[in-house]
């Protein structure tokens, strides 16, 4: 090998091994065994040097008893160089060249390492767009029979249509979950405008009108909880897309409700900080586990029992395209989700 004969006396070996996400590979040098592979990815992930270092400029053997013949592993920044050095026949002006060609493989990886986080990422974001365009046309497509579906159930359950009390209760129950279906493919279709890159519709608006609506959207849910909302009176108007802002008051009160006691306490507040409004709901109830702090927010993941996982997911795209923020903190009675829109620079026209 080219590297072994640059060397000079005393290198009689030498691999480099590639770590991609702690799989180990070997890249060149020849075949490694299975053992060699292991230690070489144990090197990387500690970051620790096995039988080697590299000091002043050229490479020296660390061995712990005279005679030993195993590899040296010397970790690297997407890699590790595995080495076969004699310590006896070394000589020092090779070692000091292998200590640059050390140098030199190691920027030769981390560009492969890059090249291949490149292609990852353009493979990722071709799976996203035909995500979304799937999401969209499903979403489109489901709409109008699920309006019909709810538009018939309801024609059903009038009194005119002379059904037994049994049979209107089951078209009741048909109904709610058609409403909640209605409800899943009406968030399938924000997430695939939004994620598309959807233009916002952007005004002066009162969020205290927002967490009005939002909770009258939900009053039948909200019933059994005892819904606080602590709103100051002079409260600046935000400067928000009135829809998609009340899409993310709506799934965060109906994520609060999922996980409030019954009759438990949820809070809806704001208060201007800066050009920005900070907003929070909070509910009574079980803390958020560490591990799931950082993932709530994750397309399609949820806890609960009879979550779709977009709610959450939906709220993140909505305040970050706004150009806000949102996060999640477990506090003394249960968690709370705070969040953050702009501040309009004139006011709200009142009964926007």
């Amino acid at each position: 090998m080219q590297i072994v004969e640059t060397g000079g006396r005393g290198v009689g070996r030498f691999a480099l091994v590639a770590v991609d996400s702690g799989q180990p590979s070997g890249l060149a040098g020849g075949e490694l065994t299975v053992g060699e592979l292991k230690q070489a990815a144990w090197s990387h992930e500690h970051d620790r040097a096995v039988g080697v270092a590299v000091r002043d400029g050229a490479v020296q053997t660390v061995r712990t008893h005279p005679g030993a013949t195993e590899p040296a592993y010397l970790p690297l920044t997407s890699g590790v160089a595995v080495i076969g050095i004699d310590a006896e026949e070394a000589e020092p002006d090779g070692l000091r060249m292998l200590a640059a060609l050390i140098g030199l493989a190691d920027l030769l990886l981390d560009r492969r390492r890059a090249a291949l986080e490149a292609e990852r990422a353009r493979g990722l974001e071709s799976s996203d767009r035909l995500k979304t365009a799937i999401l969209s046309s499903l979403s489109h497509e489901l709409k109008s029979p699920i309006a019909s579906l709810r538009t018939g159930l309801t024609a059903l359950a009038a009194p005119q249509a002379g059904l037994q009390p049994d049979q209107r209760q089951l078209l009741v129950d048909l109904d709610r979950q058609a409403t909640r279906l209605d409800r899943m493919v009406g968030d399938l279709l924000a997430l695939s405008r939004l994620e598309a890159g959807m233009e916002l519709d952007k005004g002066p608006h009162d969020f205290a009108d927002l967490v009005a609506d939002a909770s009258r959207q939900l009053r039948t849910e909200l019933a059994g909880n005892q819904l606080v909302v602590e709103l100051p009176e002079d409260l600046p108007p935000v400067e928000i897309d009135e829809v998609q802002a009340g899409r993310v008051l709506a799934n965060l009160l109906e994520n609060a409700h999922e996980w409030a006691p019954p009759n438990g306490a949820i809070e809806v507040g704001a208060l201007p900080s800066g050009d920005m409004l900070e907003a929070w709901v909070e509910n009574e109830g079980p803390p958020i586990a560490i591990a799931d702090l950082d993932h709530v927010f994750d397309t399609f993941w949820t806890r609960r029992a009879r979550g779709s996982g977009l709610g959450l997911a939906i709220c993140k795209r909505v305040v970050e395209a706004h150009g806000g923020t949102i996060r999640v903190e477990n506090r003394r009675r249960g968690p709370r989700f705070i969040f953050t829109f702009p501040l309009a620079m004139v006011r709200a026209v009142p009964g926007s």
